[in-house]
């Protein structure tokens, strides 16, 4: 440790955090429409844990239609691309703190257990993400 130092969390830890979240519900509702006999999530996995400009074209037109659908993990990755935003959108700390409460209040709104609880993780260390 570097005395001094201020403790920042990294996009790329904070990502993984959100993209966890988002399989969690994906896992869930994936076996409950499996229950249903609707496979529609069978082997999406990796769409919802990447951004759409990440995803090729062919990957992008099988993904659109999915992610359209009424399901909680659509919800859920809207939440976690909302959160990339933080990054780009605020250019002030006053603007990030905005952001952030209206990410977290949407996302405690949200009814998702898995995505809530990142929400309160990134709450309880908000000193740690919005001076990034």
């Amino acid at each position: 440790m570097v005395p001094g130092a201020e403790i920042v969390h990294d996009k790329f830890h904070i990502a993984k955090h959100l993209n966890d979240g988002v399989n969690r519900v994906r896992t869930e509702e994936h076996r409950r429409l499996l229950r249903e006999g609707d496979d529609r999530l069978k082997g999406t996995r990796w769409f919802w844990l990447r951004a759409e400009d990440n995803l090729t074209d062919t990957q992008y037109e099988s993904f659109r239609g999915i992610k359209d659908a009424a399901l909680k993990t659509s919800k859920a990755w809207f939440i976690k691309e909302a959160f990339r935003f933080f990054w780009v959108v605020p250019t002030t700390s006053t603007e990030a703190e905005e952001y952030f409460e209206q990410w977290h209040g949407h996302t405690i709104y949200s009814k998702l257990e898995p995505m809530k609880k990142v929400a309160r993780m990134f709450k309880a260390r908000r000193g740690n993400v919005v001076p990034w």
